[in-house]
């Protein structure tokens, strides 16, 4: 969810209460680092008025229901979730929580396995990669796609492009999604500083020599060789077909989740602020596993669940 101020603008480290009503007992929780799982968290916006919530489990197999409200300063909306059972599952094998410096590009790819019916996932089964987050400034695979769409290899294993931090900072979240199940990566662009290791011909490590005449006319001395600068990325996503690789449409082939009604609620807080809370307010499907709100709602699978 995103909060935002009555101008519009976002609202960094406001407190966002997040918590779960479970009507039909599915015993969902959230997983909370340092503590007891809980039914209730309460997580602070970061500096673009984003808020997620920790990971929910389930501990129960039952299909059904439950509601996840989110709440600041007199405001508040609701994810409901409806449970159903999924053949696939989802997990993450590299590239989770890593980081990158505005501009740059993530060291390592995302990597995800599929498992459909407790086997390895066919080969040439379509994983889904998504950067939750549209806005201009978010990262991008290539430096140009929100979406892209990938096929798995003989060991279940997909493998995302290069994925390219863009201008903006903080923590994004990346979904891999197969039909009804979903996994999801975090990544963190920092702030560029310019800096960088100094490397061979790298004249940044130390003091370049004043020039001085060679006694020696057979030695010449050696040009110093600039490193090349990175590519920045495109800020604006390429648009393409639903099942085709690319593009930052809303709609998602096979994917769950991932088409909730963007909706948002005002209310006046306390000190007379207006605020907003950009979130979906609406019915999303998922299957068993672990998952998070942030700023859509999606499915997690812990790994070996």
């Amino acid at each position: 969810m995103v909060a935002r101020d009555k101008d519009g603008k976002p609202v960094a480290g406001t407190a966002v209460t997040f918590t779960i009503e479970d009507p039909d007992g599915l015993k969902p929780l959230f997983y909370l680092t340092g503590g007891p799982d809980d039914d209730e968290t309460v997580v602070s916006t970061d500096a673009q008025g984003r808020a997620q919530s920790p990971w929910i489990g389930l501990g129960s197999k039952k299909e059904g229901e439950f509601t996840v409200r989110a709440k600041t300063q007199g405001a508040s909306t609701a994810f409901t979730v409806r449970v159903k059972e999924s053949p696939y599952v989802v997990s993450v094998t590299g590239g989770d929580e890593q980081q990158a410096e505005q501009g740059q590009d993530f060291a390592e790819a995302l990597r995800a396995m599929v498992v459909k019916s407790g086997k390895t996932a066919p080969a040439g089964t379509e994983v889904e990669f998504r950067v939750e987050d549209g806005s201009e400034d978010a990262p991008r695979f290539g430096g140009e796609d929100q979406v892209v769409r990938v096929r798995t290899d003989a060991a279940g294993r997909a493998a995302a492009p290069d994925l390219t931090a863009g201008e903006g900072t903080g923590t994004y979240t990346v979904a891999a999604s197969v039909g009804d199940a979903m996994t999801q990566f975090a990544v963190e662009v920092v702030p560029g500083d310019g800096s960088h290791e100094p490397g061979p011909g790298d004249g940044s490590g130390s003091p370049s020599p004043s020039p001085t005449t060679d006694p020696s006319p057979t030695t010449d001395p050696s040009p110093t060789t600039d490193p090349s600068p990175s590519a920045e990325p495109s800020p604006s996503p390429s648009a393409s077909e639903s099942g085709t690789t690319g593009g930052s449409g809303t709609t998602t082939g096979g994917g769950t989740s991932t088409n909730l009604d963007s909706g948002s609620l005002a209310s006046t807080g306390a000190g007379g602020i207006g605020l907003l809370l950009a979130a979906a307010a609406a019915l999303a499907t998922v299957g068993f596993a672990a998952f998070r709100l942030a700023p859509r709602l999606k499915l997690r699978s812990r790994d070996g669940a």
